[in-house]
């Protein structure tokens, strides 16, 4: 018996790691889209995971939701914040700060 719920737990956290490694994925090359789109400059090319919780999709079944940050440059000066907002793999939201456009653009 002690076999099976260590063998279930494993199995579990291996499914969350799966779980997180998709949903990483999915918003980096969210943030790097709405970077590229606006002109701006994604720092490091990393985002840091900031909250998760559990949420209720509107099927009604539960899933993970996660929250992004990353930081970003439009004129090479200042620093702006992002975020990414995901429910399960799917983008909720993408913000950004509002920042300073670059004049020699």
């Amino acid at each position: 018996m002690d076999t099976l719920i260590i063998t279930l737990v494993i199995a579990g956290l291996m499914l969350f790691w799966w779980n997180s490694a998709g949903a990483y994925e999915t918003a980096i090359k969210a943030a790097k889209t709405r970077c590229f789109q606006h002109g701006l400059t994604l720092l490091d090319d990393t985002l840091q995971m900031k909250k998760l919780r559990l949420c209720r999709h509107s099927s009604g079944y539960v899933q993970f939701c996660r929250r992004y940050d990353f930081e970003f440059i439009s004129d090479g000066e200042f620093r702006y914040q992002g975020k990414v907002y995901l429910a399960g793999q799917q983008i909720e939201k993408l913000e950004l700060q509002p920042y300073r456009e670059d004049p020699m653009v």
